[in-house]
């Protein structure tokens, strides 16, 4: 007989199968179940209009920020937007889509949240 047969298991493999079979069973049964019908493709989906609000907001937010705060803290507004809108950006064009694709998936993500902001 080989001796791994009676060779005692290593715990990383051990306690790697143990949390794959407790995510594959429990937690994703669990997740898939907590989550049905909670959060459909509809409420997820950001769209243009939406993305198109969002900047509008972030436009008018730098400017109200602008005259109460002055004009630095108005530009910082619109710089962080600019630069989330860059990182997503590239970020997008290293994962696969190329050009115009690339792009409107990156303003999507930065401003695209003002779905949930509006009724």
């Amino acid at each position: 007989m080989p001796d791994d047969q009676f060779r005692a298991p290593d715990h990383a493999s051990v306690a790697g199968q143990t949390l794959l079979a407790l995510e594959g069973q429990a937690y994703g049964d669990a997740a898939r179940s907590d989550w049905k019908g909670v959060v459909s493709l509809e409420t997820v989906r950001a769209d243009l209009p939406a993305a198109h609000f969002g900047l509008g907001m972030v436009v008018v937010a730098s400017v109200i920020v602008g005259l109460l705060a002055g004009p630095v803290a108005g530009v910082l507004v619109a710089g962080a937007f600019a630069a989330l809108f860059l990182v997503v950006l590239v970020i997008v064009l290293l994962r696969g889509p190329r050009g115009l694709d690339a792009g409107r998936r990156a303003y999507l993500f930065t401003f695209g949240w003002s779905s949930y902001v509006t009724p």
